[in-house]
């Protein structure tokens, strides 16, 4: 459920920019939208930290063959001025065009440079 509020426009750029971007390799590319700082935590692996902990799962993805990724919807759980926590679907596709899993992921965002970049991320599967 996609639900208007004032962070919406900003966070629904930056996903389809990261679609965008992993569906055509770009993995160092994706960092774009992750803080220096970025804190991860990805299911069955110890928390991981910065940008290149983000390239790695991206590229990591990738070799298990997930070679397109969709995002399914966007729900703002919580909002202020200046940050917003929301709540992604998305799903991997193999170079087949077959389903490899689906996920939910809660991100943390703070506004910057007139956008917003991912603080936090958490995410776990629905489907392997």
């Amino acid at each position: 459920m996609e639900n208007e509020t004032p962070w919406l426009p900003a966070i629904q750029t930056a996903l389809q920019s990261v679609r965008d971007l992993y569906n055509s390799q770009q993995f160092d590319e994706i960092t774009r939208i992750y803080a220096e700082n970025i804190r991860l935590f990805p299911p069955n692996i110890p928390e991981q930290h910065g940008k290149a902990a983000v390239v790695d799962i991206f590229k990591e993805m990738f070799s298990l063959g997930g070679t397109r990724v969709e995002m399914a919807s966007i729900e703002i759980l919580k909002e202020d001025t200046d940050w917003a926590m929301a709540k992604q679907n998305f799903t991997l596709y193999s170079n087949q065009g077959y389903e490899l899993f689906t996920a939910k992921m809660i991100h943390t965002w703070r506004r910057k440079d007139g956008g917003a970049e991912v603080t936090l991320a958490i995410w776990n599967f629905d489907s392997l």
